[in-house]
């Protein structure tokens, strides 16, 4: 299997041939992934200088299996709000129930946003249905007009075109009131992004390896 070709995301035998390909020092992928991660320290450290990484709690739900890279992303995107789009630290919430039981990884009040980091360790393949069931406990949430699931650029961009289409069957069908986006970041700009754009640029960056 080329390094150059996605892997079919429901066959285990081809994702776990590329996920080979994936730990490999010398390809693009893992070069990106060290990329990623020096990047997200940097805003780390920065949101440490500050004072908004003080500010993120870890998870509630499960504070002894949530990764670095997961609470880093929670980092980032209080950094993000604040830094900006200039909203007031004390307008974002994090692991904060909203609507009864609904716990948002990053809630802005002001703009009614709730941010649900998705690192998909773990999930295997079923990271399809993780994805599904965080947007679909905001169901019964009248307190969220936007979702906004986020992953990071690696996974992102192997699951692109997939994620693409997620977006958009979970707004043809209405899954929720609310809008939803499946986003992924870009720290050279500090901002978040469609994954439609990433999986451009990875396209054009496999095009040379």
């Amino acid at each position: 299997m080329s390094i150059s070709e996605k892997p079919d995301v429901y066959d285990e035998e081809k994702l776990r041939q590329f996920q080979v390909l994936v730990l490999d020092p010398n390809n693009m992928f893992t070069l990106f992934a060290e990329k990623f991660s020096r990047d997200l320290r940097r805003v780390y450290s920065y949101a440490v200088k500050k004072g908004i990484a003080e500010l993120v709690k870890p998870s509630k739900q499960d504070m002894t299996r949530e990764s670095s890279d997961h609470y880093l992303l929670k980092v980032f995107a209080v950094h993000y709000f604040v830094e900006k789009e200039k909203v007031g630290i004390g307008d974002v919430a994090v692991e904060e129930a909203v609507c009864g039981q609904v716990v948002p990884d990053v809630y802005v009040r002001s703009q009614r946003i709730a941010v649900e980091i998705e690192t998909l360790y773990g999930e295997g393949l079923a990271w399809p249905n993780k994805l599904r069931e965080t947007v679909e406990k905001y169901k019964r949430c009248s307190e969220v007009s936007d979702v906004w699931l986020v992953l990071p650029p690696l996974q992102a961009s192997i699951y692109s075109k997939y994620l693409v289409s997620m977006e958009r069957r979970l707004r043809k069908h209405k899954v929720i009131e609310a809008s939803v986006k499946i986003l992924t970041v870009d720290l050279e700009k500090e901002a978040f992004v469609p994954v439609a754009r990433i999986g451009k640029q990875l396209k054009r960056v496999l095009g040379e390896f």
